[in-house]
């Protein structure tokens, strides 16, 4: 089992297992679409139950802090990210790029989609406001989440 250790903006995330664990920024067909202004989350992370059956994958952005008003390049980045993972998987990038076992897995049986902002340091921190937040993000990629069903949620 290879395990990856994820450290971003200040945050620890933990010990993942290589086949769940995909860095969007380390990708070469996110290298090679970036520069058309292509944005990306931290890292994507499929999530099994008990049984170890893949039911979730997370797209997980880190900020140290966050004002209120970039909540629309945060909810581009979560959008972009989603769309560059379904372009690898149906072989887009086939040259370029290729998604851990898990997360491919995801892609074939279906499961839930959730986008994960975690703040370090939230000035003014409250349950409401992370809510906030993570209707805000809701707000700008409505349709998108008309057809995709994803969940947002802002930790600290």
């Amino acid at each position: 089992m290879i395990v990856h250790y994820e450290r971003q903006s200040d945050l620890f995330f933990g010990l993942f297992k290589k086949s769940d664990y995909f860095l969007c920024e380390d990708c070469n067909a996110y290298k090679t679409i970036s520069s058309y202004g292509v944005k990306s989350v931290e890292f994507v992370l499929a999530q099994a139950n008990d049984e170890g059956i893949v039911e979730k994958l997370v797209f997980i952005e880190a900020k140290k802090s966050l004002r209120e008003d970039d909540t629309e390049s945060i909810a581009q980045k979560f959008m972009d990210s989603l769309q560059l993972a379904c372009a690898i998987h149906i072989g887009a990038h086939k040259k370029k790029s290729s998604l851990p076992e898990n997360i491919r897995t995801f892609f074939e049986k279906g499961g839930k989609i959730e986008f994960l902002l975690v703040i370090k340091d939230c000035e003014n921190s409250s349950i409401g406001r992370l809510k906030r937040i993570g209707e805000m993000i809701k707000k700008y990629l409505y349709k998108e989440f008309r057809i995709w069903k994803f969940e947002v949620k802002a930790i600290e």
